[in-house]
This record gives C-alpha cells, structure tokens and sequence, in this order.
C-alpha cells in the first residue's frame, strides 16, 4: 500500500491522476478511495476552539466528505444532499449552510471555526452560516475523502488541509 507520509495511508487506489493540470492535489474518485490518518489521539478537540481548512473541488451532489473523525461523537466537513452546500456535524449536532453551492466544479476554500460555542463557516473566505455548537469532539478514526466508517466518498480534488487547536480570525482565514 502506497504512504503518504506522517503515518498515513491510501486506501482504495490511487490519488494521483496524471490528467490533472493541478497534480498536487489529492484526486478521489467518489467510489472507495480516502486516506485513513489512524486515530490520531492529539485530535481529540473536546469542547475546545479549533480551525479546520481545506481547498476543494467536486460537481458531485449529495453527501459527500471531505473530512471526517470518530463516527459517534466527532467532527465531520463535507457537502449535503441538498444540492452541494457546505455540510458540517460535530459532536452529534448537523449543521448545513445555506448560501453558496459549492459542486460547481470551481476551487473553494472551506473553512470552519469554533470559538466558545460559536460556530463560523467560512466560504470563499465569506462567512457563509454562523450557529452555536455544544457538541464535543471526541478524537477517533480520522480521514480524508470520506465519512470515518468509509461511506459517502469524496468525489472530487482536496488540498492543503489543516486543523489548528485555536480558532482562526477572519483576517488568518
């Protein structure tokens, strides 16, 4: 099995695609492939503030993610069923944005903040929705490109990923 570095690995095939013009990228084909991060304890968020990142790109509706940890109690970033918003589960609790279709085939910037029980989805650098979060982040099975028990694959390019342990300012977003 191909690594990835940092304790990572590919599963379900590869995620490069030679016909890209961006081949830095992660390129997943919506049907069995995500990279699995392990269990990374150091991700156990709790009720902490916290930042989560990512460049996308996908046309696929429906649900879909880009990133996911601990399928009980845990933090989940993708797109909803309804037409590609943004989509966001944490601790328990759903959340969908409601403003800018993000399955356009278009780079996007995603990016989530939690500061206290304040909740800020970022679009495009735009808020896009804003809501109050009590859930807590368990750490647990963490990946990239698909829900953390490997369903509802990403279908789509990601890039650049991050998680921070603070929550970022708009100006840092």
């Amino acid at each position: 099995m191909p690594r990835l570095g940092l304790g990572s690995s590919l599963t379900g095939g590869s995620v490069a695609d030679s016909a890209l013009s961006n081949s830095y990228s992660l390129s997943f084909d919506g049907s069995n492939q995500y990279i699995d991060i392990g269990s990374p304890s150091s991700l156990g968020l709790g009720t902490n503030d916290f930042s989560f990142s990512a460049w996308i790109q996908t046309t696929k509706a429906g649900y879909s993610w880009v990133f996911s940890m601990n399928s009980t109690n845990g933090l989940g970033i993708g797109t909803h069923n309804s037409g590609g918003l943004a989509r966001l589960w944490i601790g328990g609790q759903v959340f969908v944005t409601d403003g800018i279709d993000i399955k356009d085939g278009d780079w996007h910037h995603y990016c989530v903040t939690r500061e206290g029980t304040t909740l800020l989805v970022y679009i495009d650098n735009v808020v896009d929705d804003t809501a109050t979060s009590t859930g807590s982040i368990a750490a647990g099975a963490a990946k990239i490109g698909t829900w953390s028990t490997g369903t509802d694959y990403w279908d789509g390019l990601i890039d650049e990923v991050a998680i921070w342990d603070v929550a970022l300012d708009s100006d840092a977003v």
